[in-house]
């Protein structure tokens, strides 16, 4: 749990606080006009892939240390979650807009939520399907342009 927390927080610093994550940002939402704006796109992404390769192998170091074994094929079961876990948590699939204490809330409910299938005693079969189905509403609600988060409202004069 303070590997989860320390990752977080390295995480949230580097998206919200330094050039690199802003440049993610804007490379995510248009690579076109990232790349006028003087950003160099292929930097960005080779340095996010290896964020992302650094953080694999932390997640692989863990699973190794909790089953004292290895196997190539050990994540296969957390893709589908993933992928439900960073929707339901506001990252846009086509990029350039996320939040990253949503996807920490959408962690905790999918947490709790299967350790409510674990009580019931649901069989993982049956956890893939849910996820699956999960997955499948999420994305027709989203893709029907339903936002979860209010859009804020203008303060301001009225025109007449």
């Amino acid at each position: 749990m303070i590997i989860f927390i320390l990752a977080i927080l390295a995480v949230a610093i580097l998206m919200m606080k330094t050039p690199l994550g802003r440049g993610i940002y804007a490379v995510g939402e248009n690579p076109l006009a990232a790349q006028y704006s003087g950003l160099d796109n292929s930097k960005i992404l080779m340095r996010t892939y290896a964020i992302t390769g650094l953080l694999a192998g932390l997640a692989a170091l863990i699973t190794m240390a909790r089953v004292d074994s290895i196997k190539v094929g050990y994540g296969n079961s957390y893709q589908l979650q993933s992928i439900l876990v960073v929707i339901l948590g506001g990252v846009s699939t086509i990029g350039g807009t996320g939040n990253i204490m949503g996807v920490v809330f959408s962690v905790l409910i999918l947490r709790v939520i299967s350790a409510g299938f674990n009580i019931i005693g649901f069989s993982n079969y049956m956890r893939n399907v849910i996820w699956g189905a999960l997955l499948i509403i999420v994305a027709i609600v989203i893709s029907s342009g339903f936002k979860f988060t209010k859009k804020p409202k203008r303060i301001g004069l009225k025109s007449e």
